[in-house]
């Protein structure tokens, strides 16, 4: 058992950290006023207190699609 200190919070949010997102998008007219778009985003979170485990910090593949209308 490790003792807790005097400041604890089990929110990993809360500790000292980096995080990234990085993606790529593409977007095609494919009429007058019509597009179509897809995009892929990966977010990544490092932790750089050196106490809480690497496992607690999420990461997340983002898939996205859209259509655009103008009218």
């Amino acid at each position: 058992m490790f003792p807790t200190p005097a400041y604890y919070s089990a929110d990993y949010r809360l500790s000292a950290l980096d995080s990234w997102t990085e993606g790529v998008s593409l977007t095609v007219r494919i009429q007058k006023h019509v597009s179509l778009g897809a995009a892929y985003r990966h977010y990544q979170m490092f932790g750089t207190d050196g106490v809480t485990p690497a496992a607690q910090y999420p990461t997340a593949n983002v898939f996205s699609g859209s259509l655009t209308i103008w009218f």
